[in-house]
């Protein structure tokens, strides 16, 4: 519990703050965690602390902040103090990864959850979606040798590295389908960035959101609602007050403020917004 609270009290500071939570089910054990420091350059450099648990069944994605409060919600002896910091941590995090990917949920395909101001939507894709070409190139990362293999998609090409001793085929975001952990992960244009920190037996029990307001949809409306809410926030559009059915306004100690509208941030980003896929 000390080593949850001191790693996300060196990602930002903050005020705690309870707010509407999201309701999670547990649905299996993490056997290992693997966290991946995620980097975006851009004008400014931004950097999101993002971990994969790795079940026996499936894997999840998600931003670490949010792993957090998952961990200690599952720790009876917790203290309400602890559950508002890291809460309020994960409200008032300037980079905030917000998307969940859960692979082989449903068996052979991924489930997406994006968040995609003011909603929640999720999808489905095939886990057969990556089609890789192998490289006789090796590097190490985090102690581990890794092997290059090559990728083209959601309109960018990919480099990333697996490693054969870590036996899993998933990696960071969506990433997937190599003999063995995908550690690294680049793309062409030197934007976004992968790259693991720290692999280390599983803390916390993988678990699953439930909620009925989450739109079920498909991938490319998703990308395109992202894109519109995204267009939305840097333009200052808020949502129709008749769609709103929860607000509320968090503050971190620097006295920045961000909205919440139906549980999601209004959260600007210093780059604008670079998706992760152009198509």
């Amino acid at each position: 519990m000390g080593r949850i609270l001191q790693l996300l009290a060196s990602i930002t500071l903050c005020v705690p703050v309870v707010a509407q939570e999201k309701s999670y089910t547990k649905t299996d054990e993490s056997l290992y965690e693997c966290i991946y420091a995620y980097t975006i350059n851009g004008r400014v450099q931004e950097t999101y602390n993002t971990v994969l648990q790795i079940g026996r069944t499936f894997t999840r994605f998600y931003d670490y902040s949010a792993y957090a409060v998952d961990s200690l919600s599952f720790i009876p002896e917790a203290s309400e103090k602890e559950m508002g910091t890291l809460k309020g941590i994960r409200q008032t995090a300037m980079y905030f990864f917000d998307a969940e990917v859960f692979q082989n949920m449903p068996s052979g395909k991924m489930t997406v959850v994006q968040e995609s101001f003011p909603d929640i939507f999720s999808y489905e894709e095939d886990l057969s979606s990556f089609e890789w070409e192998l490289e006789n190139v090796t590097d190490t990362i985090c102690g581990y040798e890794c092997y290059k293999a090559v990728t083209n998609y959601g309109g960018r090409q990919w480099t990333v590295w697996f490693t054969p001793e870590i036996p899993n085929s998933a990696g960071p975001w969506k990433f997937n389908g190599l003999p063995g952990l995908i550690l690294a992960a680049k793309d062409s244009e030197d934007i976004h960035d992968f790259k693991a920190i720290i692999f280390r037996k599983g803390m916390t029990p993988i678990s699953f959101l439930e909620d009925p307001k989450i739109h079920k949809s498909t991938r490319e409306n998703v990308l395109k609602a992202k894109l519109r809410s995204e267009k939305n926030v840097e333009d200052g559009i808020k949502p129709d007050k008749t769609t709103v059915w929860d607000y509320y306004i968090v503050m971190n100690l620097a006295g920045d403020r961000l909205e919440y509208y139906n549980g999601v941030a209004m959260r600007s980003r210093p780059n604008g917004y670079i998706p992760l896929e152009l198509e």
